[in-house]
């Protein structure tokens, strides 16, 4: 009899570790989940996986401001390198006879407006089709006149 009670003792024992050990599990698949569903959560806030920056309560104090840091494809570089990419095999070098450089010119307006360039990266984009003597004559300008040149 009293072997009987042990072995019952110790089958509920063992019942109760199953037990306590399926909980666990549950617990931490959930606790998974849970983290998933955040992650998700925070990503989705910031829209197309870009940076959100939450600062301190605005002016009124009630909500946090919230300032998105721009895309690589907004900022200066991100467009010259698409513009740049997209253009590399289609913009002509300059001539180097002074005949042709005003239909050249006319030439490259005109694909910058095909390609719908912005007019503050056609300059940028120009400067490497250059011939190296137009190159070393925009080196020798002033910071000045260069920045309102490139503009």
């Amino acid at each position: 009899m009293e072997r009987l009670d042990r072995e019952k003792v110790a089958e509920m024992e063992r019942f109760e570790r199953e037990k306590a050990a399926e909980m666990e599990k549950m617990r931490l698949e959930m606790e998974h989940e849970l983290k998933l569903r955040q992650l998700e959560t925070s990503r989705a806030g910031s829209g197309d996986g870009e940076e959100v920056i939450e600062g301190d309560a605005g002016e009124d104090g009630e909500r946090p401001v919230i300032v998105r840091a721009p895309r690589w494809e907004e900022t200066l570089a991100g467009r010259t390198k698409r513009f740049g990419d997209t253009l590399r095999h289609v913009l002509p070098k300059m001539p180097t006879d002074v005949d042709q450089i005003p239909q050249y010119f006319e030439n490259i307006e005109h694909l910058f407006d095909i390609y719908e360039v912005h007019a503050d990266l056609r300059s940028k984009l120009l400067i490497p089709h250059l011939s190296e003597r137009a190159k070393s004559l925009i080196g020798r300008l002033e910071v000045k006149s260069s920045i309102t040149m490139m503009r």
